[in-house]
């Protein structure tokens, strides 16, 4: 994500029972293997379209709330940020509308390629404690990181698991394994950069299996944008549809959820949200998706 978010179970015998059939779960994607395809699979709706969206919630999708630091953090005095105090945190959890029981934690600052230079160690710690915060907040949901965990790599990733470049990449990813460790589930980042399908996949993979080795067992659920990246000479175009069916797809294989993102420009530097089209090749594409899948 490279914008402001600006959109957005009592008792013990059936918490117990909950939380067996949660293991039974985790237990089941383990022992059927990368390739077995999720029963459930969630597709999230993240996108930031203007006001005439309609609730895709009749085609399957889910609201997932994501905060972000101008929700966390007073960045008056600081603006590289900081951990977010008790009444920040309660304030965006307040606000939080997830109906899975999930948020994603956006904060970029911090990352191993962050605009912020902290050391590692201090870059942990402040990951560590924020997600105590928002946890203390509120305590019944669910929470990852956005992207960090692995750090999301494209030349890293197609340079091939043997290699000195792709051991490094684990190496830096190995650093956040006591974040990985505290979350509930792990939601990497696998947008779009260059028009190479193949290539795509090939970055896909190598980040769901480095988001895996990570997660021990904890659910990964990746972010997908249906436009290039916006550091690209594509910015903010719509990707093919077939392009579009191949990442959906890939995921579906590889990971145990989606995140769809997207539905903004920004020309000059500001946001501007799209208007919703029905008719886009993207949105057609999703649907077959959720068609084929089953996924309502």
């Amino acid at each position: 994500m490279t914008v402001i978010r600006r959109q957005q179970w009592s008792r013990f015998a059936a918490f117990g029972l909950a939380a067996l059939l949660m293991a039974s779960a985790a237990d089941a994607r383990h022992r059927a293997g990368p390739d077995a395809p999720r029963t459930d699979f969630p597709v999230f709706d993240a996108t930031l379209f203007g006001t005439d969206k309609p609730d895709l919630s009749s085609y399957g999708l889910t609201p997932l709330a994501i905060v972000d630091p101008h929700q966390l953090q007073d960045r008056r005095d600081d603006p590289g940020g900081h951990v977010p105090d008790s009444a920040h945190a309660r304030s965006a959890m307040a606000q939080a509308v997830s109906p899975r029981g999930l948020t994603v934690i956006d904060i970029e600052d911090w990352a191993p390629e962050g605009g912020v230079p902290v050391t590692t160690e201090k870059s942990v710690q402040n990951y560590l404690a924020t997600l105590a915060a928002l946890r203390a907040a509120n305590p019944r949901m669910k929470y990852g990181f956005y992207s960090m965990m692995p750090t999301r790599q494209y030349w890293d990733a197609l340079a091939g698991a043997s290699s000195a470049r792709y051991r490094d990449w684990q190496r830096r990813n190995d650093a956040y394994q006591r974040v990985a460790d505290k979350v509930d589930a792990l939601f990497p980042s696998l947008y779009t950069f260059y028009p190479d399908q193949q290539g795509w996949v090939t970055y896909a993979k190598a980040n769901l299996s480095e988001a895996r080795r990570l997660a021990k067992g904890k659910p990964v659920y990746c972010f997908l944008w249906f436009q290039f990246h916006d550091s690209t000479a594509q910015a903010y175009q719509l990707l093919p549809a077939d392009y579009w069916r191949t990442e959906l797809d890939t995921c579906r294989q590889y990971a145990d959820g989606i995140v769809i993102w997207g539905g903004f420009t920004e020309p000059n530097g500001r946001f501007q949200a799209l208007p919703w089209d029905g008719n886009a090749a993207w949105w057609k594409a999703t649907v077959a998706f959720l068609r084929d899948n089953r996924i309502h």
